[in-house]
This record gives structure tokens, sequence and C-alpha cells, in this order.
């Protein structure tokens, strides 16, 4: 695991204490942080994420976009249609942190429930279907493209096709010479944040933990894309 990915799972951790699961194991290979809750068709996903200091427009990191993408069908799927809501429910619980040299202080928290009803998956994917997001996921895969360069060609004439097809979801392909092929999903945290029904974010306390916290960790680092 990156030390890009430890303060998350720190963060994930203390969330997940708060909720009363801090028992749960999840898997690298779980669709949701948070299980489901099977009578309000309710998961979840714990996000944290830099607070924009130039721009204004935070963006969050979603992770595997074939996950995303499959969050209705998932949920459809596991969740009966006789429960309490008509439509499934993504929980999202999100941190924003500033950076110190040494460690991250996260100072508010957003807890953002999203209906997922047919004009909030309009919004959230636009007119871009799960199969296209499995398809350019597949293939950026080293068995079709051997050489990262040309993955990277097709995986930008790919989203070139799709771009203008997206909601709020865009696609980002994270291609390397190190064997790195992944096909990930952002989305601002104003645009999620405005699908949500959700109360004012939390920067005193949230679920009894105190705002703000120290995460220990010094500043991401990112590894250019191959171009």
């Amino acid at each position: 695991m990156s030390l890009n990915q430890l303060h998350g799972l720190k963060f994930e951790s203390k969330i997940l204490e708060a909720l009363g699961l801090g028992s749960h194991k999840g898997k690298p290979t779980d669709v949701f942080d948070i299980p489901l809750v099977t009578t309000t068709r309710t998961a979840g996903s714990v996000k944290v994420s830099k607070e924009s200091e130039s721009s204004g427009r935070t963006t969050i990191y979603l992770s595997d976009a074939c996950r995303v993408w499959a969050w209705p069908r998932i949920l459809e799927f596991q969740a009966p249609k006789e429960s309490l809501l008509a439509h499934p429910t993504i929980r999202l619980i999100i941190g924003l942190y500033t950076q110190a040299p040494d460690w991250k202080e996260v100072h508010t928290v957003y807890d953002l429930s999203l209906e997922l009803t047919p004009h909030t998956c309009a919004a959230l994917y636009g007119e871009v279907a799960l199969d296209e997001v499995f398809a350019f996921h597949t293939g950026i895969r080293e068995e079709f493209f051997p050489n990262h360069l040309e993955a990277v060609a097709w995986a930008a004439e790919t989203l070139k096709r799709l771009t203008p097809r997206m909601g709020c979801l865009k696609l980002n392909r994270k291609i390397d010479s190190k064997g790195q092929r992944r096909l990930q999903c952002t989305a601002t945290l104003d645009d999620l944040h405005a699908l949500a029904h959700s109360p004012v974010p939390h920067k005193t306390e949230f679920m009894g933990i105190p705002l703000p916290f120290i995460i220990p960790g010094k500043e991401r680092e990112f590894r250019l894309p191959a171009c």
C-alpha cells in the first residue's frame, strides 16, 4: 500500500469506529466502505480530500470508476424492494483537510446522502453507461496494450469521445510505465453537495469526534501520468 493511501485509511477507520463499525473488516475489493443496511437500502463510502486553496472547487476522488458506475445496479440487486425507501441511497462521508508539513488537519466533515433516483443518476453519470466504463477499464490493460504509451493514446481518444456525455462524475485514467493501469473517477464537492439530501457540514464535531483533528502524513505525492 502506498503512503498516499495511508491517511485515507486512518480517516476511514476513525469514521467507522464512530459509526459503531470499528470491528468491520473491509477488503480492498469491497464496493462500499460502509456496509449495506437492507432496511433503508443504504450503503456508503468514506473519503478524505485536501481542501482547494486556489480554485475553490474541491475535487473528491471516488476511486474505481466501474464500482462507482455500478452503485445503482449493485444496490438494486442486494437490497429488497419492500424496504423503507423507494430508491437506494449512497452515503458519502467526506472529510476536508489542510496540509501542514508533517500532518493533515481535518477541519470539516460532510455527511451526504444521495438517493439514486433517475434524476440523480442522470446528473451523476450523464449518458455514459456502465458497459462503456467497463470497456474503457478493460481496454487499457496490458494484454491489449503492452506498451503503456499506446494505452495512453487509446485512453485519450476514448476520453475525447466520452467526455461530452459525462455528468458530474469525470473519468480519469492512471497509466504509467511501471504497470499502473487504472480507471478512476472524480466529482467536485459542490456538485455532490448540490445533489444530496444533507445538513450543513460539520465543523465542531462529527458523531462524537471533535473537529478539527490531526492525521499524521506529509503532502500527498502524485506521479505524473505518462505522456
